[in-house]
């Protein structure tokens, strides 16, 4: 994988996880006023908001966290011919 193949992901995986702590405050602020969500694209239950935050971003740690182990062990393998070739 290339390093801006891994620059492109991780903005992306942190990107999703700003939303999902969005989520999470939007829905955790109606849920305290009585109020309903509202973004402009549907009107929600703030409880599935905050569930749907949750979700998210206990997704997006599990994959950065595969992402991490990714990176690691790729570090770590023995460099061969054949790898020194297709990683160039």
């Amino acid at each position: 994988m290339k390093t801006s193949d891994t620059v492109a992901i991780t903005g992306f995986l942190l990107l999703l996880g700003m939303l999902a702590l969005w989520c999470i405050d939007i829905s955790v602020s109606a849920i305290i006023n009585g109020g309903i969500v509202y973004n402009g694209i549907f009107f929600g239950d703030p409880f599935l908001t905050y569930h749907l935050g949750l979700y998210l971003l206990v997704f997006v740690i599990f994959i950065l966290f595969l992402f991490i182990v990714h990176i690691l062990v790729k570090d770590n393998e023995p460099q061969t011919p054949s790898n020194q070739e297709t990683q160039q």
